[in-house]
C-alpha cells in the first residue's frame, strides 16, 4: 500500500506546474496547476500516454493541432506520440490530474 497527500509535495515551478504525487511501476500520478495566460509548450511522450481528468478551470488543449477545451468533470488521454500543446485561456486557474503511463524519465519530446 502507498499513500500520500497532496500538502506533502511541491509544484514544479513554485505556486504552478506538475506536482508528482505517486510513481509507480506501472504510472505516475500527480496534480498540474495552470494559472491564466500561463501554458505547457507543445511536446508530445515517445512510449508514456497521458490522461488529464479536470477538476476545475477551464484549458484549451490541441492534441495534433486540433482543439479541445476541457473544464471541470472532462477526461482526456493522449496516446504515445500524440502532440499536445495547453494554454489556459480563462480567468481561474486550471487544475487536473494527470496519469503517465508508463513512468519513463526523460520521455518527453518537446516539438517547438
Amino acid at each position: 500500500m502507498k499513500k500520500t497527500n497532496e500538502v506533502n509535495h511541491d509544484y514544479r515551478f513554485g505556486d504552478h506546474g506538475p506536482k508528482d504525487l505517486m510513481r509507480t511501476q506501472e504510472y505516475d500520478l500527480g496534480v498540474v496547476v495552470l494559472k491564466p495566460n500561463q501554458e505547457f509548450k507543445k511536446h508530445h511522450h515517445a512510449y508514456a500516454s497521458e490522461t488529464f481528468f479536470t477538476l476545475s478551470g477551464e484549458i484549451h488543449m490541441y492534441v495534433n493541432d486540433e482543439l479541445e477545451v476541457l473544464k471541470a468533470g472532462d477526461v482526456l488521454k493522449c496516446d504515445p506520440k500524440e502532440d499536445h500543446y495547453v494554454v489556459n485561456r480563462g480567468r481561474v486557474d486550471w487544475k487536473a490530474i494527470f496519469i503517465k503511463s508508463p513512468p519513463i524519465d526523460g520521455d518527453s519530446v518537446y516539438t517547438e
